[in-house]
């Protein structure tokens, strides 16, 4: 009879792959389903009055300039509206971007692409991933946002992002890939918008910095709220 210690490696193993098969089926049928829905032809597409670049550039001691994308860039997100905006407060010193693509459908070309995919292929590398809970105004309770920390060089910034789509804010790619698909099949809606604010920071003030996002968001973020469909 074998004994209990030589059975235990090989039962932490035999729940190891169960755990890895529940892993890799969960994303096979989130795979599956999302191809049925780009084989879809349409979608109900919610009516905008305004565009992204209706944002206030000027909200409390911020102002903002827009700044273009480039035309490969855009192609490559594939977004229906774009807003590239970098906002200064000149008696604090200090700069911050906001950067939000939004889709009216995500059926066909068009899909949000992950921070965490393009930051490092822009040279930047992450230094730590986290997801923290902040405070939007209209937005009921406390939202969970994601916080990264990126580098290159000596240069070091903190960027602030989340997935919005019909009134959710919601900071997981996978939570809001399993949104799309139930707005794809009960509303026939596949709209949604990525929001990335970013901002310099030096070793030892991220919190500091996360704090002053969160300032600038209760400036911008009603407005912004606006123009993205709920």
């Amino acid at each position: 009879m074998q004994s209990r210690s030589r059975l235990l490696p090989r039962r932490k193993w035999v729940l190891q792959a169960s755990r890895d098969w529940r892993w890799f089926l969960s994303v096979g049928l989130l795979v599956g389903s999302l191809a049925g829905v780009e084989q879809v032809s349409y979608d109900t597409t919610p009516e905008r009055s305004r565009e992204l670049s209706s944002l206030p550039s000027v909200v409390g001691p911020w102002s903002g300039t827009d700044y273009p994308i480039e035309e490969r860039v855009q192609e490559v997100l594939g977004a229906s509206d774009l807003l590239s905006r970098v906002y200064v407060d000149k008696e604090a010193g200090e700069a911050i971007s906001l950067f939000v693509a939004y889709y009216d459908s995500q059926r066909r070309g068009g899909a949000i692409h992950s921070p965490k995919n393009c930051l490092p292929g822009a040279g930047w590398s992450i230094m730590e991933a986290e997801t923290v809970p902040i405070t939007l105004p209209g937005h009921p309770g406390e939202a969970r946002v994601n916080r990264v920390i990126i580098q290159k060089g000596m240069a070091k910034q903190v960027v602030v992002y989340w997935y919005q789509s019909q009134g959710r804010v919601v900071a997981s790619e996978y939570t809001a890939k399993m949104c799309l698909l139930w707005d794809a099949a009960t509303k026939n809606r596949t709209d949604g918008a990525i929001v990335r604010v970013t901002i310099p920071s030096v070793e030892g003030r991220e919190e500091a910095a996360l704090e002053r996002v969160q300032e600038f968001l209760k400036q911008t973020y009603p407005g912004l709220r606006e123009l993205i469909p709920s």
